[in-house]
């Protein structure tokens, strides 16, 4: 689901910048940059806090409440936003999403053997990709009807990766990878 809103994103913010705000692309590119790099220092900050913490669940929640809060900022602000309201919205949806791969990328392979570890990150990375290219779609459709509707349907993808956030089993998680230490 994060896969979702950011493909929606990468494509709301350069037809915000270019059709609705009459912005040149390299405009456009430039205010990508922020999000781009936050999602770096996202995925920096995510793996430190997953690995001293030892925690998914509550990590994963807060950061894709971070998300959904950029999100809201672009819903709120619409086609009137000012660029640095933009630049906030974007560079908080890119360091929650940023912060959640670590979770999204670590969880799902501590309840596998390691000897399919190799299935399982290659189906997570399908799966990603895959989300990517039905948001495209999605938000592709969407984007010459309702520019507000790409942010709506960004959020509810946010909301549903929270939801299953919320679901995760921290234990679970430990145990299996205590599991594969001691294998």
């Amino acid at each position: 689901m994060a896969y979702v809103a950011l493909f929606g994103l990468i494509l709301y913010v350069p037809y915000l910048m270019q059709i609705v705000l009459k912005k040149g692309a390299a405009v456009s590119g430039m205010v990508m940059l922020p999000m781009s790099l936050s999602m770096v220092l996202g995925g920096v900050i995510g793996g430190a806090l997953v690995s001293k913490l030892q925690r998914y669940r509550l990590p994963g929640t807060v950061n894709f409440m971070v998300a959904i809060t950029g999100m809201v900022i672009l819903l709120v602000f619409g086609n009137q936003i000012s660029m640095f309201m933009l630049i906030v919205g974007i560079l908080l949806t890119g360091l929650g999403i940023g912060m959640n791969f670590p979770v999204i990328n670590i969880a799902p392979q501590a309840v596998f053997p390691q000897s399919q570890l190799g299935i399982v990150v290659s189906t997570l990375e399908f799966f990603q990709i895959m989300g990517g290219v039905i948001s495209t779609s999605i938000a592709g459709n969407l984007i010459h009807t309702s520019l507000s509707g790409v942010i709506i349907f960004c959020i509810a993808a946010l909301i549903l990766g929270l939801i299953t956030m919320l679901m995760l089993n921290d234990k679970v998680i430990r145990e299996g990878f205590a599991f594969q230490t001691r294998a």
